[in-house]
């Protein structure tokens, strides 16, 4: 039997799904995990599991290459999570198997290289002012700024921390602080970069690509779209997967710019996550991208409408398998949402939705110091069968 050897899955829920997809696929599932960390990985019961488990996993994965030579035989290496990015492809380098990218994995991790890589290459994105490091550096990127307002965003953090709309350099300077000061992810006890990136706001409905690559060809491309909290910040509230959610020239654009990011980081063997908005004169802009399976149930949505398992692709692109193994026969596609539930807020109605699935936790008072539809407010979701786009996005935005 082959074996796969997932990296730091940062939910309950992937962790579950990587497992399920491994054993359909007559593949033994392993994982590594970190032993400092803010996971509750000691009530996941990952005893089922063959499990290496090491200090911390940092890009380099230095110490768990190490404890590997004492592992077992391994045939494929996928990261659990945005974090553990940079160490699959660390680990697969090192073991002799597919990597998910040719060339150095921080560009689809650092989001200064990424804008860099992207430009090189034509990939439509908003403008970058540039990244600091200190608040002195912060001010020398702040005179360039010709119009506000402006996004600020940490070079390699995930899940939308920090991300902050800004109109004024008060605003900057004070949004940019915490990202100076958090230099640790509590999760794998990976080191951040403490960069602050300035790029210009690129306004538009917000939508994500799930993008199936293997041997570098495109051999699948799912849409689905992205609700927003309000401004300033980015809260993902909800998504939507399903057909004709782009079309025409726009669906064209987007697969256009796929294949040109996807060159810029020479990504070869991978599930890659691009997250891209589209102005209401019809342009697009790449916002970022990320090597690995989405989170946020976003790759439930894409198995309900489309009847492909992105995790059972990634682990049959890292074996160099049949990606026939990852798509349901007969699926008819339909749309499918998520919505989050937040702590103090009631929940819209979705008429005509059927819940397939709800986990949500006793409601309590939110947290401060935190946006109401941040993270760390979340207290469960839905996932929906719902009778049109339309009726969802009118639902979770009014």
């Amino acid at each position: 039997m082959k074996s796969v050897l997932i990296i730091a899955p940062l939910t309950f829920d992937a962790c579950e799904r990587y497992a399920q997809a491994a054993a359909e696929l007559g593949v033994e599932a392993c994982f590594a995990i970190p032993g400092v960390s803010n996971i509750p990985y000691d009530t996941w019961q990952l005893d089922r599991y063959r499990t290496i488990c090491v200090e911390r996993i940092d890009n380099d994965a230095t110490a768990l290459i190490e404890a590997l030579a004492s592992f077992g035989h391994i045939d494929a290496v996928v990261a659990g999570g945005e974090f553990s990015v940079a160490a699959a492809d660390s680990v697969a380098r090192a073991l002799g198997l597919r990597c998910s990218m040719d060339g150095d994995p921080s560009v689809l991790r650092n989001k200064a290289r990424m804008r860099h890589a992207f430009a090189q290459h034509g990939v439509p994105q908003p403008r970058l002012y540039g990244a600091a490091s200190s608040i002195a550096e912060l001010r020398e990127l702040i005179v360039d700024i010709d119009r506000y307002p402006v996004v600020s965003k940490p070079a390699d953090m995930a899940g939308s921390w920090y991300v902050t709309l800004n109109h004024s350099a008060d605003e900057i300077e004070r949004n940019a602080a915490a990202i100076f000061a958090d230099r640790v992810a509590l999760s794998t006890g990976m080191s951040f970069a403490g960069e602050c990136l300035l790029e210009a706001y690129f306004h538009g409905d917000e939508y994500s690509a799930e993008v199936v690559v293997q041997d570098a060809r495109i051999e699948h491309l799912f849409v689905t779209r992205k609700f927003l909290s309000p401004l300033p910040n980015f809260d993902e509230i909800g998504h939507l997967s399903g057909p004709a959610l782009l079309e025409g020239a726009l669906r064209a654009q987007v697969e256009d710019a796929a294949r040109r990011l996807l060159d810029a980081a020479r990504v070869r063997n991978s599930i890659v996550h691009i997250e891209f908005k589209v102005s209401p004169d019809g342009t697009m802009a790449v916002i970022e991208a990320g090597c690995r399976v989405a989170g946020d149930r976003i790759s439930t949505l894409v198995n309900l409408a489309f009847g492909v398992n992105l995790e059972k692709a990634m682990i049959t692109v890292k074996l160099g398998s049949d990606l026939a193994a990852a798509r349901a026969d007969g699926h008819r596609p339909s749309c499918y949402g998520v919505r989050f539930a937040f702590a103090g807020q009631p929940a819209a109605d979705v008429p005509g939705a059927r819940v397939l699935q709800k986990s949500i936790e006793p409601d309590h008072a939110p947290i401060d110091g935190f946006s109401r539809t941040h993270l760390v407010n979340r207290i469960g979701y839905e996932v929906l069968q719902v009778p049109s786009a339309e009726q969802f996005a009118v639902a979770l935005q009014g």
